[in-house]
């Protein structure tokens, strides 16, 4: 017979010393429940590790996670693409650096370990793409070596 968890406020099953499993793991670790700090609950959609989307395998998609119920969602979107789980040597690389983006068309299978940054040719694509959609003019041929300002919080001075 499962007890509820005795740090009030906390509706979570016992399993220890009257205790959840967080709340728990807390007092082994810290000698202290630490009842005071929240709890991370997770929707069901999934959380940010370490800057990446984890987000649930469903069980249909599980072959392609090494049998894990959670996974990296670019890892999984990229092992989606090819039909077939991810092998050791291979690593997936967002071509915008944003982490969070894990649209297929920002990721791209790299054969080893990617190097730390981005490929420069990247980096300036998306720059000419954030321009097209925020100032077009500064992309016009009238606008090479003109000086621009960002709000007045930053100065840009464009090639001739």
């Amino acid at each position: 017979m499962n007890t509820v968890c005795s740090v009030d406020g906390c509706e979570r099953d016992a399993v220890a010393r009257q205790l959840c499993r967080t709340h728990y793991r807390r007092l082994l670790d810290n000698g202290d429940a630490q009842a005071d700090k929240p709890l991370r609950t997770f929707n069901g959609n999934g959380y940010v590790n370490h800057g990446y989307w984890r987000v649930p395998v469903p069980p249909e998609l599980r072959h392609l996670a090494g049998g894990r119920s959670s996974e990296l969602e670019h890892w999984l979107v990229m092992a989606q693409l090819l039909g077939r789980p991810l092998r050791g040597d291979e690593s997936v690389h967002h071509r915008n650096g944003d982490r969070l983006d894990n649209r297929p068309e920002n990721l791209e299978l790299w054969s080893r370990w990617q190097p730390s940054g981005q490929r420069v040719q990247d980096r300036i694509a998306d720059a000419v793409a954030l321009l097209r959609r925020y100032a077009p003019s500064l992309l016009s041929p009238r606008a090479s070596g003109r000086r621009f300002r960002c709000h007045g919080q930053l100065p840009l001075d464009f090639p001739n």
